[in-house]
């Protein structure tokens, strides 16, 4: 290894977007690794249905570290940091290269400590799966504190056959018209997220422009009178079939008649066809009503993601 040397570097999105797609999808299924994001997260900070138009100087926000060998021609990604605008630290890092872990986060203190306005509280976040024993070791060493349980990560194994659903008489399921449905889908997500209320039709356009947006999995619960009662959208990544469950919600007008479970079997069952290599619903909510769901639709694999936090 004497030979090896580790360095960081900028990220661009259009020079470096398929090479960490790539790191995450290959990443992920890997024993040991389930703190990454997958691949369709990470689009999703430029392709994200309920936000502001990307930037290019959000670049900013991710960086990459690389081993350099000096015999081999092309540099190998190790570790992707991407922090999201509450200023919390997502770090994948692929299982192998984890003794590069502790001199990562130090580089990020540092960062943080220069970069940080006077306005913002000098403090640094992480989300830390309760499973990760090392990535908890050793933030407790580096004196981060554990501020609790925030979301599951769940994920649906493969084998698992999909159940038959039911839907009350005079709804119907179907998937987006994207040249139609636009005010009807807006308004029915922002009724579950109302941030969404923000979405445009250049932003909607963005969206279902991305690399894991297929229009057949982006699934509607239709009413009697036409609204959009409930949706479920499949993001699929398409290089390493890593599926994403995200978003998924039904209208408070029409709980409690099964349509999440509806439109999530929907999904399911027209899965099959693209042969997913992982399904998953990572920062899947903590509620008895959504533990119950995902439960009964065979998200049992889950784990307890926390948020860890150090103030300067």
């Amino acid at each position: 290894m004497f030979h090896m040397t580790l360095q960081n570097r900028s990220f661009n999105w259009d020079k470096d977007f398929e090479l960490v797609r790539d790191f995450l999808g290959k990443t992920y299924p890997l024993k040991d690794s389930h703190f990454t994001w997958v691949p369709s997260r990470f689009e999703n900070r430029k392709a994200c249905s309920c936000g502001t138009e990307y930037q290019d100087e959000e670049d900013k926000e991710v960086t990459i570290w690389e081993e350099i060998d000096k015999i081999a021609s092309q540099p190998k990604i190790i570790a992707v940091l991407a922090i999201e605008k509450q200023k919390v630290c997502w770090l994948q890092i692929h299982p192998k290269y984890r003794f590069y872990e502790e001199e990562i986060i130090h580089w990020i203190e540092e960062q943080r400590k220069k970069t940080r306005r006077a306005s913002e509280e000098p403090e640094l976040n992480f989300y830390v799966l309760g499973t990760d024993t090392k990535r908890i070791n050793l933030l407790s060493k580096l004196d981060y504190k554990n501020l609790g349980f925030d979301e599951y990560n769940r994920n649906r194994p493969l084998e698992l056959p999909v159940s038959n659903y039911d839907i009350p008489n005079g709804f119907h399921i179907r998937n987006v018209n994207i040249t139609k449905d636009f005010v009807k889908y807006r308004e029915v997500i922002s009724t579950v997220f109302p941030h969404c209320n923000k979405m445009t039709e250049r932003i909607f356009e963005i969206f279902t422009s991305a690399s894991f947006y297929n229009e057949k999995l982006d699934i509607i619960a239709v009413a009697p009178n036409g609204d959009f009662a409930a949706f479920c959208t499949v993001r699929l990544d398409p290089k390493s079939k890593i599926v994403e469950l995200e978003p998924v919600g039904t209208h408070p007008k029409y709980r409690r008649l099964g349509l999440a479970k509806a439109v999530i079997n929907e999904a399911l069952i027209r899965l099959k066809e693209y042969n997913p290599s992982v399904i998953c619903i990572p920062g899947a909510a903590t509620t008895e009503g959504a533990n119950r769901l995902y439960d009964s639709l065979g998200f049992t694999e889950k784990i307890e993601v926390y948020y860890w936090q150090k103030k300067f």
